[in-house]
């Protein structure tokens, strides 16, 4: 072992042991929070294990100094973060001799841990102590007492001693591990650094890990360019032999190529289209677009010889075979080549034009072009207005243009321009327009200046000078042999052959329809009032709804109904009108029984309450009771076998079901045991008919009698007839009764 390795071990173990030998720092009472269970001695309470008084001045019961907890009992003392701790000192009453520590137990425990029991090193009667080796981390301590012979557990004080501050670099029980912060000292229990940089080269939360491979510096936030990846330097990133990848430079390779740069030891330049950024490794241009004059995958070589610019696509035109610039173009001494011209040589001469330097002029006349080179012109055409085989001859009268192939149309057969066409008083025949009268009106349009519109069926053309429409078929709302005149007033449409159906026979568009106030006579609707109601509707807006029988359909303007019959529950002469209150069904014909005189629905006959009048049923109260039942929904049984539908009076039947017996004219419960004799029965029998027979005969007296007092007292007939109906009414429920006579004589 070298003598170096020898120094270094002897400074690192008396580091270790100045280290260790330090004294332990008592914890501040007031980074303790303190906690207990049991029931104190008068005001000994836990918080005086920890007000830094213990009991060294007479009786500790007066001094105010100790805590004293009935058995069972605990106290915990929370520190305000784990500390790595070596000593904790509890402290008894020291005013006599006790077993005060009888029976008592120290926990330990950290943040992420419940409380264990740990032992004391040492214990007597006025003191505990446990000394932690090596110190441990500690964020709360409990001291337990169970019962025993003294019914209180007393503490006059509990003292925690941490490890002494470790030196910069280190940290853990004994400061035993190292930390690596940029400055500052790292926490003492998990070597955090309090700063949260590591030093170059070191990682993780106590900065105590090395850089993965490919990292590197502070943090290991870098990342390595080394050519073929190899691993640089962890703490500065030098790479072995200084090689850096391609597209990287400096000395650890941390900085990119500058942006016209890029590949090994960035070396090669970049040749991108405007001056693009290249990528810094392999020199690829955006796109694969190169700058003019460049080619291949990175644009790194040179057009080849003839060629030029963007992607060498362009060939040179420089005399007698010149190589022009791989860039630009240019040619030496700007010498191009015949039929070519600019700087680069790039562009043929222009319209009219050929030769070395374009300079010469062609023989042919305006607007055919010639051979850029040769000069000459192309499939012998001449100028528009111009002929012969030389082009020299203007067209013929009364034709122009390319060819002279083109016929003058100018009015009243006046001469045109041969070149351009122009009528020479600027003014065409019918069905012709342009500056040069060639060109026949837009579809659409015909005759003078083109100023007249085409009104055919389906949007046909017209023809262009008189207008005339395909088979003479206008469009809607015109007429006329050119279809030039509008519908008359009243008819509209194709062949204006439809009517206008607008209210007070307003005026309607002559092509739509559609009414100028936009409201249509009744029976009529659609925005042209060219369509009759729906069926079911009527009348004004079709806003009127059909009521006729069997959902027949009314008629679309008035409303009436086939063979005039209403649906049910409407009635008039156009079924508009529901029926009055207390009828409803068909024709309104059918009267509501509905309780207390409730109205009924027009069309069903339901009752609003759904409640009928007594003696009548059904979903509609239609139908009276059948026989035997009466009274309210026919509920009701009258125990005979005919019986009055309101009051259950029996009417026409002379006896009663079994069980029941006639009393009043009704059938009521009796007791069979009570007469049981069939006699009797039979007897009473007869009686009753005999009394039915007797109230009969008084009756029909009274009726006649009063019928006459009716037809003398001085009341209108509408009076007499309801005094006698009621005075029938009121007799009819006791006509029945075989005791009515009894009843009579009575009263």
């Amino acid at each position: 072992m070298s003598k170096q390795k020898i120094l270094a071990l002897f400074i690192v173990g008396y580091l270790l042991e100045i280290t260790t030998a330090a004294e332990p720092i008592q914890i501040l009472n007031s980074h303790i929070a303190v906690t207990s269970k049991g029931v104190p001695f008068r005001n000994l309470t836990a918080d005086e294990v920890i007000d830094g008084r213990v009991n060294d001045k007479g009786d500790a019961t007066y001094c105010g100094c100790c805590a004293a907890l009935e058995r069972p009992a605990w106290v915990q003392l929370t520190l305000d973060m784990t500390y790595l701790v070596e000593k904790i000192l509890v402290l008894g009453r020291t005013d006599g001799a006790f077993v005060q520590f009888d029976n008592i137990t120290l926990l330990l425990g950290r943040q992420d841990q419940s409380l264990q029991n740990e032992k004391f090193t040492f214990k007597n009667h006025l003191y505990a102590e446990t000394v932690l080796a090596p110190p441990r981390g500690v964020y709360a301590v409990g001291v337990s007492g169970s019962v025993s012979s003294t019914t209180y557990m007393t503490i006059c004080e509990i003292r925690i001693y941490r490890q002494a501050d470790c030196v910069d670099g280190t940290y853990s029980a004994n400061c035993s591990k190292e930390c690596h912060c940029l400055s500052g000292s790292c926490e003492s229990v998990t070597g955090i650094c309090m700063n949260a940089v590591c030093q170059d080269g070191w990682r993780g939360f106590a900065c105590n890990e090395t850089c993965n491979p490919g990292t590197f510096g502070v943090n290991c936030s870098s990342i390595c360019h080394c050519y073929d990846n190899e691993t640089c330097h962890r703490i500065n990133g030098t790479c072995p032999l200084n090689q850096c990848a391609a597209g990287w430079t400096h000395d650890n390779c941390s900085v990119a190529c500058d942006p016209d740069m890029f590949g090994k030891n960035c070396s090669s330049r970049c040749h991108c289209l405007l001056g693009a950024s290249c990528d810094q490794s392999s020199g690829h241009c955006p796109g694969n677009l190169c700058a003019p004059g460049w080619t291949r995958s990175n644009c790194s070589v040179a057009c080849d010889h003839g060629i030029f610019g963007n992607n060498c696509s362009y060939p040179c035109h420089c005399l007698y075979g010149e190589r022009c610039d791989h860039v630009s173009g240019h040619c030496p001494i700007d010498q191009c080549a015949p039929g070519w011209t600019l700087r680069n040589c790039s562009a043929e001469c222009g319209r009219g034009m050929f030769g070395i330097n374009c300079s010469s002029q062609c023989n042919c006349l305006p607007g055919v072009s010639c051979d850029h080179i040769s000069g000459h012109c192309s499939d012998d055409q001449c100028a528009p207005g111009w002929s012969n085989s030389n082009c020299s001859v203007a067209c013929d009268q009364g034709l122009f243009g390319l060819n002279c192939s083109s016929e003058c149309h100018c009015l009243h057969g006046a001469n045109c321009n041969h070149v351009s066409g122009n009528c020479s008083d600027e003014l065409c025949e019918p069905g012709w327009t342009n500056s040069n009268c060639s060109v026949a009106c837009n579809p659409g349009t015909f005759g003078a200046n083109c100023s007249y519109i085409c009104h055919c069926f389906n949007n046909e053309i017209c023809h262009h000078i008189d207008g005339t429409c395909p088979v003479n078929q206008c469009a809607a709302g015109w007429t006329h042999d050119n279809c030039s005149v509008a519908c008359d007033e009243g008819l509209f449409g194709l062949n204006c052959s439809s009517e206008c159906h607008c209210l007070h026979g307003s005026n309607c568009n002559h092509v739509s329809g559609n009414c100028s106030d936009e409201l249509c006579e009744p029976g009529w609707t659609n925005s042209n009032c060219s369509v009759a109601c729906n069926p079911s509707t009527f009348g004004a807006n079709c806003s009127y709804i059909c009521h006729c029988y069997n959902n027949e359909i009314c008629h679309h303007i008035d409303g009436t109904c086939p063979v005039n019959q209403c649906a049910a529950g409407w009635t008039n002469d156009n079924c508009s009108v529901a029926c009055d209150k207390g009828l409803f069904g068909l024709n309104c014909s059918s009267e509501c029984h509905c309780l207390h005189g409730t109205n009924c629905n027009h069309v069903s006959g339901k009752c609003s309450g759904e409640k009928c009048e007594p003696g009548w049923t059904y979903s509609n109260c239609s139908v009276a009771c059948t026989p035997g039942f009466y009274g309210q929904r026919c509920s009701t049984d009258c125990h005979c076998d005919k019986c009055h539908p309101v009051n259950g009076s029996c009417v026409g039947a002379l006896q009663c079901h079994d069980g029941f017996r006639m009393e009043n004219g009704f059938c009521t419960p009796f007791s069979p045991e009570c007469h049981t004799d069939k006699h009797y029965n039979a007897l009473l029998a007869v009686s009753s008919v005999l009394g039915v027979v007797v109230a009969a005969v008084i009756v029909l007296s009274v009726l006649i009698i009063r019928w006459k007092h009716c037809q003398f007292v001085g009341e209108t007939r509408a009076n007499r007839t309801s005094s006698c109906h009621k005075m029938y009414d009121d007799l009819a429920p006791i006509s029945t009764n075989p005791n009515f006579y009894d009843y009579l004589q009575m009263s």
